[in-house]
C-alpha cells in the first residue's frame, strides 16, 4: 500500500452536482421503497459513472488502493467505498469523492460491509489520508480484519499520536464482530 494524493484538483469536473443528484435519487428512491439499500441503488447507477471511475483510476495510477495490483493484470476495477456503503451509518459517504478507493475486486470482496474501529479510529488504512509508511511494511488484503502485525504497527502509533499511553496489545481492537 503506498500514499495517494487525492483532493479537489483531481475530482472529476461536475462531480458535486452529479453527486447531489445520486443523493436525492436514492433518497427518493427509499421513500417509495423503504427497504431499497444503498448497494441497490448503487447497482442501478453504476452504468452512470464510467467517467468518475475513469478519474479514480487516473488517481490511484490503474492501481488497487490495497494490494496495488494493476487493474489491467487482474480485473476490472471497483468503486470501492472505503467507509462501506453496506452499513446504513455510513450510507451519507455513498457519493463523496473521497469516501471512494480503487479497488479490485478480490479486495473488494474480502473488504465488503466490514469496517472496525479502535475507538473512534478506523483499523483500515486509507491510503488517501493516512502514510502507510508510518505504519510499517503493509501487505493488506483486506479480510474485515487487521492482520495481527498490522493491528499491532497500527494501534502502538495511534496510540503514541493520540497520547493514550497503552503499552499492551489487545490482539482484538480491530476485529469485526
Amino acid at each position: 500500500m503506498i500514499r495517494v494524493r487525492r483532493d479537489r484538483s483531481n475530482r472529476p469536473r461536475g462531480f458535486a452536482t452529479r453527486a447531489r443528484a445520486w443523493q436525492r435519487a436514492f433518497l427518493e428512491a427509499r421513500a417509495r421503497t423503504p427497504a431499497t439499500t444503498a448497494a441497490q441503488f448503487w447497482k442501478k447507477i453504476r452504468p452512470s459513472l464510467q467517467t468518475d471511475a475513469a478519474a479514480l483510476s487516473a488517481v490511484f495510477h490503474g492501481k488497487c488502493a490495497y494490494c496495488e495490483s494493476r487493474m489491467a493484470h487482474v480485473q476490472h476495477p471497483h468503486i470501492e467505498h472505503y467507509r462501506p456503503k453496506g452499513r446504513s451509518e455510513f450510507e451519507k459517504f455513498l457519493f463523496l469523492w473521497t469516501n471512494w478507493l480503487l479497488s479490485c475486486g478480490r479486495c473488494n470482496d474480502s473488504k465488503w460491509r466490514h469496517f472496525p474501529m479502535l475507538g473512534s479510529l478506523p483499523c483500515l488504512l486509507d491510503p488517501t489520508v493516512d502514510d502507510p509508511e508510518m505504519f510499517g511494511k503493509v501487505s493488506c488484503v483486506p479480510t474485515g480484519t487487521r492482520r495481527d502485525l498490522e493491528v499491532e504497527r497500527t494501534e502502538a502509533k495511534r496510540r503514541k499520536q493520540i497520547g493514550t499511553g497503552h503499552q499492551g496489545l489487545n490482539q482484538n481492537a480491530c476485529r469485526s464482530s
